[in-house]
């Protein structure tokens, strides 16, 4: 008896002594809190990665054990536990110097490969700024360009194509708000300060249950949240744009603010604008390049704004806010027109310690696109308005236990859309009209867990529900009930209510092969409840969204992906291997001649199919005391097939590129100078053009291709940056910084656009002062040298 009372207490003992341990990581010098990093205990070898708050929970710790933290970029710390709960640990940064090469190490990617997740990349601020860029602007979305499985749609375009999806097919958060348009300057630059941002996560296909409300992929952008150490300011002026960031206590370790504001001051960049002709024989081909308007100019700003503050240990406060605005005017774009578009955002956040196993998030945010375009100069002399709004709240919660990770939670979110309204402007002789306007309630709840079923094997499963309620005037029609589907149709005070019910599954396994080898495999549905109406691959501001409604259903996917990822210890290489499939269903395009402008019933102009696409992604990343470097190539193809479309046989996407290679590397050729090259090529992607005309009652008529028939010209570039850094005087606060830049190094020509246009046959007697039809090739720069110079203090 005596015997089994001892056991018995034994066991009470240990299981009183073996707690949970949480706390936040955190950046020593800024307070800055750290996600995904790597936390374990040297004692039982219990693992845990910080949440997206930098919020880790670890089980099986007690008093006494030493806890070890390692994240990119920082010096590895470990730090004994002195408080039975609650354990913060602070990480120095590798180096304090502005620019200095930033070693990921072996540990990041051990992290990697300790993670269920795949087809994901984390991509911190040090990335994104040393990379060489256009007009020596750090660009984050172009930075993603670079990751395997991810296009552009043009030479200089932010807009991504991810695993054969459309860009309007991408979650683009910043703080957990939505922005609809993230480009300026028609994609030419990315809408966000490189300088405001802490990091950006990609999420390719194995999306968590925790995302939702698009089909393709996931860019989460988080700004800075301020440094609660000391005051700093940074900043930078370029041939382009100009930039600066304040940021500083408001209380010590308590409070904190963040403000960021960049401004363009960019008609130079107009006068790179050129235009080429095509080589194809079946264009009747423009002799002159274009030449800069005396009208062309563009111009823009952001501004970025964050405040915190830590009420106690187990409560902090966020509230961020956002906007951007544009000018554009470019006559080879569109005659006699004024075109300007912004964004604004706006989060409240509260992060709440319930308990060392409970952690909640309780989010607010608010969205809002508009668009305004001024067609002057003639007798029309209008305005046409257009836009969205969005109100999103949510509450995430994150439960830690032994070896299970379990997240739920629960949103709520209101759309308002405003197709389109002309509003007649002082002398003008068209008549004020609105499109009708539409809102849409979208709800959602989510379920999920990561469970450590032993040291090589682990699995991740949750589900997503989701719902999407439309008001406004439709037709009635019949549906039908289907596994993991529901609609119905009902009216109420005259207008008709449609509701759509969907599920979404997510599962994902890993199972390491050994301490250096790791095979991933996962499988997630995904539901859109928003369309993108355009016509074009480019994204333009005049692109106009629609929520699922009696004629247009929600977008569905099925993601398939399967993975090998691992480290060679012998030379530093990480690599990694993954291959995917994605069947879309009812996927959307426009019939051939549809009527896009002013229609107030423009839904009836699309018809929905399928689409299917797949790819083998391949990635090498090595990482050393000089440098680094990543190459990355991938092997696509992307299809579509819709009743009504192209005679309802299979054609290519916009965004089909069957080849995509890229390299990137960094060398720290000195104590003061780093060199950073980019080098990328892909084939080219599709465009519907005219392979012939004919003459019929006055007139040429245009015989197109099969829709996206026509395969533009290879792309290919190499961008080169020179960063140096001036020499610091002990005991001054002051750094700064010199980046050369020349983007396109060799002056290749890419297509940004190919278009025709109708001018007059003067070279041809028969046909003389009769219309023609002529084909051309846009390109937007050759070389583009700039100099930005960077300071810090």
């Amino acid at each position: 008896m005596k015997k089994y009372l001892l056991i018995l207490l034994s066991a009470v003992a240990i299981s009183a002594s073996a707690q949970t341990v949480c706390g936040y990581v955190t950046d020593a010098q800024t307070g800055e809190r750290l996600p995904n990093a790597l936390v374990y205990n040297q004692t039982t070898k219990t693992t845990a990665l910080s949440n997206a708050y930098g919020y880790y929970s670890l089980a099986h710790t007690a008093k006494g054990d030493t806890i070890v933290a390692r994240f990119v970029g920082y010096v590895t710390a470990h730090q004994v536990v002195r408080n039975a709960e609650k354990t913060d640990i602070a990480l120095v940064p590798h180096s304090k110097q502005l620019g200095e090469v930033k070693v990921h190490g072996e540990s990041t990617f051990r992290r990697e490969l300790n993670q269920t997740q795949m087809s994901h990349h984390h991509i911190p601020a040090t990335a994104i700024k040393t990379n060489a860029v256009m007009f020596g602007e750090a660009d984050a979305l172009k930075t993603i360009q670079l990751m395997p499985g991810v296009n552009s749609a043009a030479d200089g375009s932010t807009n991504l194509s991810v695993r054969g999806g459309s860009y309007d097919q991408n979650l683009i958060l910043l703080d957990e708000a939505t922005v609809y348009n993230p480009a300026h300057t028609m994609g030419i630059f990315t809408a966000f300060n490189a300088d405001a941002m802490s990091g950006v996560d990609l999420y390719k296909g194995d999306l968590p249950a925790r995302y939702g409300g698009k089909l393709s992929a996931v860019v989460d952008m988080k700004m800075r949240e301020g440094n609660n150490q000391h005051s700093s300011v940074q900043g930078g002026v370029g041939t382009i744009a100009s930039r600066l960031l304040v940021e500083g206590p408001l209380k010590k370790d308590t409070a904190s603010f963040m403000i960021a504001g960049r401004v363009g001051y960019s008609e130079l960049m107009m006068g790179l604008l050129s235009a080429m002709y095509n080589s194809e024989t079946f264009f009747i081909i423009a002799k002159d390049p274009y030449e800069r308007h005396e009208d062309d100019k563009i111009h823009f700003f952001d501004l970025c704004a964050k405040v915190n503050w830590m009420k106690d240990e187990n409560n902090k406060f966020y509230i961020s806010g956002y906007a951007s605005w544009d000018g554009f005017v470019c006559p080879v774009l569109a005659i006699r027109t004024k075109q300007n578009w912004g964004n604004q955002t706006g989060t409240f956040r509260w992060n709440h310690i319930y308990s060392p196993n409970i952690f909640g998030n309780a989010t607010l945010t608010f969205s809002n696109y508009k668009y305004v375009q001024r067609q002057t100069e003639d007798v029309r002399n209008f305005e046409w308005q257009s836009g969205m709004r969005e109100i999103t709240m949510k509450n995430d919660l994150d439960y830690y236990r032994d070896r299970m990770h379990i997240t739920f939670g629960a949103a709520a979110e209101v759309h308002f859309y405003n197709p389109g309204e002309m509003v007649p402007l002082s002398g003008s002789v068209m008549r004020g009209m609105q499109l009708d306007k539409k809102r849409a309630l979208q709800l959602s709840a989510y379920a999920g867990n990561e469970h450590k079923i032993s040291d090589k094997f682990k699995i991740s499963y949750g589900l997503r529900l989701s719902s999407s309620i439309q008001l406004g005037p439709a037709t009635v029609r019949h549906y039908t009930q289907m596994p993991l589907y529901a609609d119905s149709t009902e009216y109420g005070r005259g207008k008709l209510v449609k509701s759509y019910w969907r599920a979404e599954p997510r599962l994902a396994a890993s199972y390491s092969l050994n301490e250096n080898a790791t095979l991933k495999a996962s499988y997630a549905r995904t539901v859109q409840y928003q369309h993108l109406l355009n016509n074009s691959a480019l994204g333009m501001p005049t692109d106009i969204w629609a929520p699922a409604d009696n004629y247009i259903r929600p977008q569905e996917a099925d993601a398939f992906a399967v993975g090998l990822h691992g480290f060679m210890p012998r030379t530093q290489i990480e690599a990694s291997v993954e291959g995917y499939y994605k069947a879309m269903h009812h996927i959307i395009d426009f019939c051939d001649n549809a009527e896009l402008i002013n229609n107030n019933h423009i839904e009836t102009e699309v018809l929905s199919g399928k689409g299917r696409a797949w790819g083998l992604e391949a990635m090498l990343r090595r990482d050393g005391k000089r440098g680094s470097v990543l190459l990355s190539y991938t092997l696509s193809k992307a299809e579509r097939q819709i009743d009504g479309v192209n005679q309802g046989n299979w054609y290519y996407a916009v965004y089909d590129q069957r080849h995509n290679f890229a390299i990137n590397s960094l060398l720290k050729l000195s104590e003061r100078w780093s060199l950073s090259s980019t080098w990328c090529y892909h084939t080219g992607g599709r465009a519907t053009m005219p392979i012939d005309t004919y003459y019929y009652k006055f007139a040429n008529v245009a015989v197109y291709s099969e829709r996206n028939g026509y395969k533009m010209p290879a792309f290919h570039r190499l961008d080169v940056s020179a960063i140096y850094d001036f020499k610091r005087n002990v005991g001054r606060k002051w750094k700064s910084q010199l980046v050369f830049s020349l983007y396109n190094v060799y002056g290749r020509k890419n297509a940004y656009s190919v278009f025709a246009r109708s001018h007059y046959a003067y070279f041809d007697d028969k046909y003389k002062n009769e219309r023609q039809l002529r084909g051309y090739m846009m390109y937007l720069y050759k070389w583009v040298p700039s100099i930005t110079y960077n300071f810090t203090f």
